[in-house]
């Protein structure tokens, strides 16, 4: 299975966010090398109860991953991460060099 993502951008950082309910902050890896954004991890199946059968089952788990080619404009030790209501936001800040400024004329 592969979470839900919306990636965006703005005048001074890439942001990511995963839909991964259900899980554990535990349960997620966030690596960055050679500007490449890897999101892994594992979701548990739920047990099923003695004398229970589904009749449906719709909700994957089981592990996943995710990766993202980011440019070479990104800099790499301020990446944060945050999950909040089975989100996960990554922020991939730009570097300053690369950053969107505005030149006035003279």
């Amino acid at each position: 299975w592969a979470p839900r993502t919306d990636l965006s951008e703005t005048d001074d950082a890439y942001r990511t966010h995963l839909d991964v309910p259900g899980m554990d902050k535990d349960d997620i890896t966030i690596n960055l090398q050679s500007n490449t954004l890897t999101v892994s991890g594992e979701r548990a199946s739920e047990r099923r109860e003695e004398g229970e059968e589904y009749v449906r089952v719709e909700r994957a788990a089981g592990n996943f991953h995710r990766s993202f080619t980011l440019p070479d404009a990104v800099d790499p030790a301020q990446v944060e991460a945050a999950y909040d209501d089975g989100v996960l936001t990554i922020n991939v800040p730009k570097t300053e060099e690369s950053t969107r400024r505005r030149i006035e004329i003279q």
